[in-house]
């Protein structure tokens, strides 16, 4: 099944104060595995510029280049490092994320579906719409272990690395690295 397309709708002021409202369509762009994932507004600092919101909407996230399993894959993947990111990825049926890690502090409500979230070492939790789940920087992957397609949305902000014993996760554990 199929989730709707979801739309972006930014709220700001033009420079002359008068109300802007930017409402579009937000695609979903296709990853592997099935999933797909957008990058829904991209903040590039930590403190918010309102008069800046209207290119937000608009605004790729700089570099976001990362090959998990080979692939690569663009800006519009999952992450970005060097910007606070809204993103939206839709997990279909049967299928998952793999195991990796970012360099990032993630906020997550699953707004749709269920989700087991599992760490490296094999501990799981059920992830059900409207629940939410706060990522530092961990080793972790998302499957869908359902018959329905699972929809998140999580806001990102870049983190220092986690170690363990001196070295990131993908020295450490082999996990991949996104981003």
């Amino acid at each position: 099944m199929s989730l709707p397309q979801p739309r972006r709708i930014v709220a700001t002021h033009t420079a002359d104060g008068a109300s802007q409202i930017i409402d579009t369509a937000l695609p979903l762009y296709p990853l592997p595995n099935g999933l797909s994932a957008n990058a829904g507004f991209v903040q590039k600092s930590l403190v918010a510029k309102p008069d800046e919101a209207a290119g937000g909407a608009e605004a790729k996230p700089e570099g976001g280049m990362f090959q998990p399993g080979g692939v690569t894959l663009s800006w519009v993947a999952l992450i970005n490092q060097s910007s606070v990111l809204l993103r939206m990825v839709d997990v279909p049926a049967g299928k998952g994320t793999g195991m990796h890690f970012t360099n990032t502090i993630d906020y997550i409500v699953l707004t749709q579906g269920e989700l087991v979230f599992k760490t490296h070492d094999g501990e799981s939790r059920v992830v059900k719409a409207g629940d939410v789940v706060v990522q530092a920087a961990n080793a972790h992957e998302w499957l869908n272990e359902t018959d329905q397609t699972a929809r998140m949305v999580a806001v990102t902000l870049p983190s220092e690395p986690t170690t363990v014993g001196g070295k990131g996760l993908d020295e450490s554990l082999g996990v991949c690295k996104l981003g």
